[in-house]
C-alpha cells in the first residue's frame, strides 16, 4: 500500500502553500507530489518556487512553467494584456529557472494511476483547461493513456467523472476565495484507489496584507478573479 499526498496550482499564494506543507509533515507520506503552476496570478511567485524546490516533493510542470522556461511569446493562446504578467512572473523567478529545469517532470505513473498537469496537445503543449468537461471530452483527450486513473490540476475547478478511466481534476489549492486550501491523499493499494481530501485553514490575512503591498500587472482582475480580493 501507497499513501501520497498531491495538490496543484499554487499560483503565487505562498500562504496556502506553507499551511499544505507543514499539515503534509504531520504524516508519514511515501511521496509529494506537486501537479504544476507554482506561479502566476498571485503575488510571490519567486517564494511559492523556492520553497518547492528546496523541498523534496515530485515536481510536474505545469503551463505556467513552460510559460516562464520556454518564453509566452511561443504560446499562440495568451492575450497580449496578460503577457505583461507572464513577463512581470519570469523576472520575478529567473534565479530559480535554471533548478526549475532540473526538477520538473512530465508526469509520475504509480501502479495505476498517472499523475500530470493536463493532457498535452500534437505539439507538446498543455492543452486549455476545461472547467465543466463532459464524460467524452475526458474519454477523448485522455484517450492515449493506458492507466486506469487519471489525476490532474489546471482547472481550478475540481471534479470527479468516470469514464473509460476515472478522472480526478484537484482543482487549484492557491486560488481559493476564503480561509481554508486542501490538498488530496491518494491511497494505493492492490489495484484499489481512495482520494481523501483534507481542508485546511491558512493565513489569509498575511495572503492579503502581501497582495496590497505587491505591485503587479492585472493585480486587480487576477485578485478579485482568482481570490476574491478587492483591491484598489
Amino acid at each position: 500500500m501507497k499513501k501520497i499526498a498531491v495538490f496543484s496550482d499554487i499560483h503565487g499564494n505562498y500562504q496556502a502553500l506553507d499551511a499544505i506543507l507543514n499539515d503534509i509533515k504531520k504524516y508519514n507520506y511515501d511521496e509529494v507530489i506537486f501537479l504544476g503552476d507554482a506561479i502566476g496570478i498571485g503575488p510571490e511567485p519567486y517564494k511559492c518556487l523556492d520553497r518547492l524546490l528546496k523541498s523534496n516533493i515530485t515536481y510536474i510542470y505545469g503551463n505556467h512553467e513552460m510559460y516562464i522556461l520556454e518564453g509566452h511569446d511561443n504560446f499562440s493562446n495568451i492575450k497580449e494584456s496578460a503577457k505583461l504578467h507572464h513577463k512581470w512572473t519570469e523576472n520575478e523567478t529567473k534565479t530559480l529557472h535554471s533548478e526549475l529545469k532540473k526538477r520538473m517532470i512530465k508526469d509520475k505513473i504509480i501502479e495505476n494511476v498517472k499523475f500530470m498537469h493536463y493532457q498535452f496537445d500534437d505539439n507538446g503543449y498543455i492543452l486549455r483547461p476545461n472547467d465543466y468537461p463532459t464524460i467524452e471530452y475526458l474519454d477523448n483527450i485522455y484517450n492515449n493513456i493506458n492507466q486506469e486513473y487519471i489525476t490532474f490540476g489546471h482547472s481550478h475547478v475540481a471534479h470527479c467523472n468516470i469514464g473509460k478511466k476515472h478522472y480526478y481534476c484537484l482543482g487549484s489549492s492557491g486560488c481559493v476565495h476564503d480561509y481554508e486550501t486542501f490538498y488530496n491523499e491518494v491511497t494505493i493499494d492492490n489495484g484499489n484507489v481512495l482520494f481523501k481530501k483534507h481542508y485546511i485553514k491558512y493565513n489569509r490575512e498575511e495572503f492579503i496584507n502581501t497582495v496590497n503591498k505587491t505591485d503587479f500587472p492585472l493585480k486587480k482582475f487576477m485578485c478579485d478573479v482568482f481570490f476574491g480580493i478587492k483591491v484598489k
